[in-house]
């Protein structure tokens, strides 16, 4: 596997994304959720990052971080985590961005995680479409 992917969003955003993407892509280990819910111990949210981000780090070397938005509390935190080439941050990511990243994180071709990024921004930006104009 390439790299492993953390889906950080508030309230439960981030796990019904990640739960919806497993239902179109079947069952795969390479990505987790975070839910930052209002009111929470932003030490145990900190914990909670630290924890997951140091798993995939460990077992697959590099981490890709999609965030709701960005300037929110979970884009915060997840940017004291970035190493470029080790552990990259996207910024409101869309399905077919979290669909496109764990196909993947599950290929063997290992290509350099900055390409990765700048991959999958494009991609994300290409999927947004104005109904009137994409089926005139």
């Amino acid at each position: 596997m390439s790299f492993g992917i953390i889906v950080a969003t508030h309230g439960n955003f981030g796990k019904e994304a990640v739960e919806t993407v497993k239902t179109i892509v079947g069952e795969i280990d390479t990505v987790e959720a975070i839910s930052v819910e209002f009111g929470k111990n932003i030490d145990e949210i900190q914990e909670q990052f630290e924890r997951l981000v140091n798993k995939f780090l460990k077992k697959y070397r590099r981490v890709l971080i999609f965030t709701d938005m960005f300037g929110g509390t979970p884009s915060n935190i997840s940017f004291g985590f970035v190493k470029p080439g080790k552990v990259e941050v996207i910024t409101g990511f869309n399905l077919p961005m979290l669909i496109k990243a764990l196909k993947m994180s599950m290929e063997e071709e290992k290509k350099p995680l900055h390409e990765v990024v700048l991959y999958l921004a494009d991609y994300g930006k290409d999927n947004v479409k104005i109904a009137s104009k994409a089926l005139a």
